[in-house]
């Protein structure tokens, strides 16, 4: 996959993305081994789930256990809104290899060069940022909770696991739900990002191809308006990419967006209330930075595509208009007049992604910490 070949990977190897290639008895095993892990996934964030609800009469429980409820329960419509968008997602990814996203020249290779080489710095980053924090509680919860015989996170079990067997069946799956939830957050908000700078990349594509045709006006006079009509239908192709992203990952953005003032106060809370330097403050506050990294790395590059695609018009303008007819100047006109209409990727169609809106959650989140720490002292 030309999207994130990073994140596709780590996805492939959770049982979540099944590689393109693969037919016949190879699909049919990792369809199998699949439906093993996302049973072992859905079935551990069931139970948390309930036992949440179980918990309502008890605040801080209830406080507790949502922090890391919430945050596998968007996971999981994350994990289910690849698997059932996959035929979608992967259109999308050939379409960036077909013209006219293709590169063309050796300026529009570097041009995808960099874009891509972002996309995969981007997706370790946040990769060893997430699997950092993970390994952290994970082996704290080896540390602390295995000796009292006790669970990572709060669980209804059906079952009684007074016996060493089935203890440790349930710790382990609890675990796998983790590292899948972990892995699934990495790929999607890495998938959106990369969707983002694949467009941003074939904005400047466009002005590179529309700057070669000013200078070479002469040598290709006779094919000026073909060029430009080409030119227009890339801007709207790739306007027509950004809203199909859009539309794929809208409903994980809209949870995403909306729990994460809760969980960013609820970790907040938390840290106020455990001594500083223990273990369960680096887990929290790991927990915490990496919740604020994959909100902001979304914001940020909602911002970027936006003023990508607004400052279109601008280096539109700053191109020798001169040197085109009167018909391709109109043409220019009327892609200006597009280009002043920026992309914007809306969460729910709620949303704006934008650094904007994500000082706006963090202002939210702080007011809703005044609140409970209120509450609380009352």
């Amino acid at each position: 996959m030309q999207l994130a070949k990073l994140s596709f990977l780590l996805l492939e190897i959770f049982g979540i993305w099944r590689p393109i290639e693969w037919h016949g008895v190879k699909a049919w095993f990792y369809d199998c081994y699949t439906t093993i892990m996302l049973s072992i996934f859905f079935t551990m964030s069931t139970t948390q789930l309930i036992e949440l609800i179980r918990s309502l009469n008890d605040a801080e429980k209830f406080i507790n256990d949502g922090l890391f409820v919430m945050t596998i329960v968007t996971a999981c419509v994350k994990c289910a809104n690849i698997i059932f968008k996959r035929t979608q997602i992967i259109a999308l990814d050939k379409t960036l290899k077909k013209y006219p996203f293709a590169p063309e020249d050796e300026e529009e290779i570097l041009i995808k060069k960099k874009s891509n080489d972002l996309i995969q710095w981007i997706a370790l980053i946040y990769g060893i940022s997430v699997y950092v924090s993970l390994t952290t509680m994970t082996v704290r919860s080896f540390l602390v909770d295995t000796p009292k015989h006790a669970f990572p996170f709060s669980a209804w079990l059906p079952y009684n696991c007074d016996s060493g067997f089935a203890y440790w069946i349930t710790f382990i799956c609890q675990h796998i739900a983790d590292i899948m939830a972990a892995t699934v957050d990495i790929g999607s908000g890495s998938m959106l990002s990369a969707c983002m700078l694949q467009a941003c990349a074939q904005i400047k594509i466009v002005l590179h191809r529309l700057k070669k045709l000013c200078l070479d006006v002469e040598k290709i006079k006779i094919n000026e308006g073909y060029i430009i009509e080409q030119c227009i239908k890339h801007h709207l192709d790739t306007i027509n990419f950004a809203e199909k992203v859009n539309g794929i990952f809208t409903y994980s953005i809209m949870l995403q967006y909306s729990v994460s003032s809760v969980i960013i106060c609820a970790c907040i809370f938390q840290l106020s209330h455990v001594p500083i330097f223990s273990s369960a403050f680096t887990s929290i506050g790991l927990y915490l930075g990496c919740m604020l990294l994959q909100i902001f790395n979304l914001c940020f590059f909602g911002t970027v595509i936006s003023h990508q695609s607004a400052e279109m018009c601008s280096n539109l303008y700053d191109l020798d208009w001169t040197s085109l007819s009167i018909l391709g100047q109109k043409s220019l006109f009327t892609m200006m007049v597009r280009a002043s209409k920026p992309i914007r990727f809306s969460s729910g169609y709620i949303f704006v992604l934008s650094l904007e809106s994500f000082t706006s959650l963090l202002k939210l989140s702080y007011s809703t910490y005044n609140l409970l720490q209120h509450t609380s002292q009352s």
